[in-house]
């Protein structure tokens, strides 16, 4: 970091000014992690074995690092998320999102309806919500 650089808390991470001031979102994975850019783009570092530490182009208003995956809702409301699938943690329902939290081997969301959405493991029921 330069002498210039400004960390701003966040939560139960932070965002880094690293490649740039980071705005909005970011957190860090299994051995990644990942911010949003003042451009809105996505910047992650850091192990990248499974495709992780390398977002897809794009404007993104949130992003959430799980395990080794991370995904973000993009400018139109819908998710991407990229890195290991093996759980399918990486493979979106359709719809749009307005919040995420991406966790081990899984992902939640909460779509523009109000209801939650899981995907990936669910092997102690992580990814079955219950009824609201």
């Amino acid at each position: 970091f330069s002498s210039g650089s400004h960390l701003t808390p966040l939560a139960c991470s932070y965002r880094q000014a690293y490649l740039g001031v980071y705005t909005t979102g970011g957190g860090s994975g299994g051995y990644h992690t990942c911010g949003i850019k003042s451009d809105n783009t996505v910047a992650c570092w850091g192990f990248n074995d499974w495709g992780q530490s390398t977002p897809p182009a794009g404007n993104f208003l949130d992003i959430s690092a799980g395990g080794y995956h991370t995904c973000g809702i993009k400018s139109d409301n819908t998710v991407s998320c990229w890195g290991e699938n093996s759980e399918g943690q990486s493979t979106v329902p359709s719809g749009s999102f307005v919040g995420l939290s991406a966790g081990y081997e899984h992902t939640c969301g909460i779509k523009t309806d109000a209801t939650v959405t899981c995907w990936g493991s669910d092997e102690y029921g992580q990814s079955t919500p219950p009824a609201f």
